[in-house]
């Protein structure tokens, strides 16, 4: 008995909080992983009327500073155990991978979260939701004096605290995403802080790929998406390389993202030159924002065929190595020629005729002539 209660108390000191967060239009969540057989947790979350569900996929305002909107939000248990959900908002923010997040529940909201209360101007409340029930709640939106212009984004969340296996604390959050768009103003811009690129080539001059990355900065007051095209060019303009085009994620004001793109099947034709559009746009049932900007960058980057070249080069050289050689030898071989040639020609050759006249060189004659 003392065992299984210290057990219990260890797995109790080390447990761990696990969130998860799902945004959608009707927010919806279900696991089966705590309950017996058959039996599932849900959480649905929902823009709302007064009288329940409405057709909007996320809270949207335009909206004056010093403004105060109220609105409705449905909240719904779809599986078939007792739940207790926490429902509050939340400050939002783009994640490493780009993707919407919203901040920790406990953690404290400066922005467009910290704006919404709900009944007797509390900033959660809890709903105790049998399965299959649903309740719809009001919340007020006070928007400051001094609200700078612009989006603010934030989520209504619905959070549900259960015990998962191992007796592990898992929270399961839901959200809807909140717009808040402050009247001033608006100043769309999306931006290429940084652009770099590199050419990775293979074993043959055919094969290769430019690789970019690029710092993406929203430096307006406008959540903003977009297209990234990349595509590439050599000599007189010719296009080279695999055209690629890409959706870019929402980015909330003030946001920044590394990304990286590959443009394949560039062969090593000496240089590239990569460029990278960026084209703005705006999400779903977004306000329009006005002309939205379109930047391009480009790099030079050279895509030489290295292995051809040392090729070249190594052969070029035993050629040149085997000509110096030839040529030695060649060399040696006329030295050794006119060496034998000038001995000959210094040898006294002296000989008699039938008649008795002496032949030969001169000094052979003085000679003859001297006996």
């Amino acid at each position: 008995m003392k065992k299984e209660m210290a057990g219990r108390i260890v797995r109790n000191l080390f447990a761990a909080t696990v969130i998860s967060l799902v945004f959608t239009g009707s927010g919806m969540l279900a696991s089966t992983s705590a309950q017996a057989e058959g039996e599932t947790i849900g959480i649905s979350i929902a823009p709302a009327d007064k009288n329940g569900l409405d057709n909007r996929s996320r809270f949207s305002y335009q909206i004056e500073p010093g403004q105060t909107v109220s609105d409705f939000v449905r909240v719904s248990n779809p599986g078939s155990t007792p739940i207790t959900v926490t429902v509050l908002a939340a400050d939002a923010f783009n994640a490493e991978d780009g993707a919407f997040a919203l901040i920790e529940s406990k953690a404290q909201s400066t922005d467009a979260g910290s704006w919404v209360t709900f009944a007797g101007g509390e900033t959660e409340v809890a709903l105790e939701l049998k399965p299959a029930e649903a309740q719809v709640i009001g919340f007020q939106l006070d928007v400051p004096a001094d609200a700078t212009p612009g989006d603010h984004a934030g989520g209504i969340v619905a959070s549900a605290s259960v015990v998962g296996e191992g007796e592990i604390a898992v929270e399961r959050r839901v959200a809807t995403r909140m717009y808040v768009r402050v009247a001033g103003e608006l100043q769309p811009a999306l931006t290429l802080s940084s652009f770099s690129a590199t050419h990775t080539g293979g074993l043959l001059p055919t094969s290769g790929a430019v690789r970019v990355n690029a710092v993406l900065s929203n430096s307006g007051n406008v959540a903003l998406s977009g297209t990234v095209t990349l595509t590439g060019s050599t000599w007189s303009g010719i296009a080279i390389g695999q055209t690629m085009e890409v959706e870019l994620q929402e980015m909330l004001p003030g946001s920044s993202r590394t990304v990286t793109y590959d443009l394949a099947k560039v062969p090593q034709v000496g240089f590239v030159k990569p460029k990278l559009l960026l084209r703005s746009a705006v999400d779903g049932d977004a306000p329009d924002p006005g002309p939205l900007p379109v930047v391009e960058r480009d790099a030079f980057v050279w895509a030489m065929p290295w292995l051809v070249l040392a090729i070249l080069v190594i052969g070029g050289g035993g050629g040149t190595l085997l000509l110096r050689r030839r040529r030695r030898r060649d060399a040696e071989h006329v030295a050794a020629w006119i060496a034998q040639t000038q001995a000959e020609a210094g040898t006294e050759t002296i000989s008699t005729d039938p008649a008795g006249v002496a032949t030969g060189s001169s000094a052979g004659r003085e000679k003859v002539k001297a006996q």
